[in-house]
């Protein structure tokens, strides 16, 4: 009994411990996404673009801000690498930051 109490003991103690870590301020995380929607917002504006992606184009910002709060706590919890997403240029680059 005394096994299996302080198994589950140290396995609580480690999930609340890695649950805690912030790996990243809030600040560094939203700074690499307001970069990563400006690098998106250029590639896309260097493109002939239809009507109906420029209506899209525009929709970008309402959309981050839906998603941005989301982000930026999964990028705090080192969930999402701040690096890839400062370097992302679009859609598919930005999902292929989360680890």
């Amino acid at each position: 009994m005394k096994k299996v109490s302080l198994g589950i003991l140290l396995g609580l103690t480690l999930f609340f411990y890695n649950c805690a870590k912030d790996v990243h301020t809030a600040q560094e995380c939203e700074a690499a996404i307001d970069k990563a929607v400006a690098t998106m917002k250029a590639e896309f504006s260097k493109q002939e673009l239809t009507d109906e992606q420029k209506s899209q184009l525009g929709q970008i910002d309402m959309m981050m801000a839906g998603m941005k709060p989301k982000v930026v706590k999964k990028c705090r919890k080192g969930k999402v690498n701040i690096k890839c997403l400062e370097a992302a240029k679009d859609l598919t680059g930005l999902a292929a930051c989360a680890q």
